[in-house]
């Protein structure tokens, strides 16, 4: 059972109730109750709203709730020091490699290429990494990433492209099938499936 459905299953219902307190007096409630997880600090984390009576139930999962909200935090922590990181790292661009990332924001023919030259030729200008997401309509990693592969490699770093091309099974076959379909072309997708299966 996932967190969600822990959640889900809590009650939620405004409820009344009576029990005893640590002196032996009668206590009646009326409402809900809030259950806050709070960091360091007293930074609230989390919070979740259940029934008035609902204290014991809230055991089961409040190792569960710490460890997602643990990982939320440390997740957003290393997220923000990423960003700060990036906007710790000054570019010192001479005139020429400024020049060359202009140049590149409009000749390059392929238009990812262009807004990461765009991208890096403005964090070389001094803008924050929140800006240049702004103005290039990006997300603050995109920022990130591309500002390191440029201190990392320069343009030629920049403009390389590291997509990860996966193998087909099929690929030790090729020559097989090439030969196969050349005999006997397929006449729908479904028939060269057949074919190959």
């Amino acid at each position: 059972m996932g967190l969600t459905d822990m959640l889900n299953d809590l009650p939620t219902a405004c409820e009344v109730g009576t029990e005893k307190n640590s002196k032996g007096y009668k206590v009646s409630w009326t409402g809900y109750k809030l259950h806050i997880d709070v960091a360091d600090g007293g930074i609230p984390i989390c919070a979740v709203l259940t029934s008035a009576s609902n204290h014991d139930i809230l055991r089961t999962f409040k190792f569960s709730v710490l460890t997602l909200t643990e990982n939320i935090v440390k997740k957003r922590l290393i997220k923000q020091i990423l960003l700060l990181s990036i906007n710790m790292i000054t570019l010192k661009l001479s005139e020429k490699q400024l020049d060359d990332l202009y140049k590149e924001m409009f000749s390059n023919a392929d238009p990812r290429a262009r807004k990461k030259c765009l991208i890096v030729y403005l964090r070389a200008k001094g803008r924050s990494a929140h800006e240049i997401a702004d103005i290039a309509r990006v997300n603050e990693d995109t920022v990130t990433n591309a500002v390191k592969k440029y201190a990392e490699g320069d343009l030629a770093g920049l403009l390389k492209e590291n997509y990860r091309k996966p193998k087909s099974q099929l690929e030790p076959h090729n020559e097989r099938l090439r030969t196969l379909f050349e005999k006997q072309p397929p006449h729908t997708v479904n028939h060269a499936i057949e074919m190959i299966f």
